[in-house]
């Protein structure tokens, strides 16, 4: 997917998280949106338990 060179490290999970919702209304959700969103979701919950803020 083109999205993955356009966005940076620190704007990919809004993009993607973004890309996601909107596939999703539209009932058009592409599995790798949804994968690279989810990898997103836990990567974020694994650092909130672990006390982190990387996003």
């Amino acid at each position: 997917m083109f999205a993955s060179d356009l966005i940076d490290e620190d704007e990919a999970p809004n993009f993607w998280c973004v890309l996601a919702d909107l596939e999703w209304r539209y009932g058009v959700l592409k599995e790798e949106t949804k994968n690279k969103t989810l990898e997103y979701i836990k990567k974020w919950r694994r650092c909130r338990v672990l006390g982190r803020n990387i996003f």
